[in-house]
């Protein structure tokens, strides 16, 4: 695995077991709006209800800086 992702897989973790995490990441979907513009959505399910815990983790994701500050840090989840 190269250093960089092996850094981000280090950073962000959750228990294999928690199978809704992972099942909400595979219910998005890229698409299409009205107007043409992309976007992504995922369909409601029992379990995962519109892939909010995968929703919740990009959206958290997304503020993180992309430099890695020097003696590290991690996110586990769960």
């Amino acid at each position: 695995m190269p250093e960089s992702r092996a850094g981000f897989c280090r950073r962000l973790q959750w228990d294999a077991a928690d199978r809704e995490i992972s099942h909400a990441f595979m219910m998005i979907r890229q698409t299409t709006t009205p107007t043409g513009a992309m976007t992504y959505a995922a369909n409601r399910s029992e379990t995962t209800g519109h892939a909010d815990a995968a929703f919740a983790i990009l959206h958290a994701v997304s503020h993180e800086p992309l430099a890695r500050p020097r003696g590290g840090s991690r996110v586990v989840i769960g």
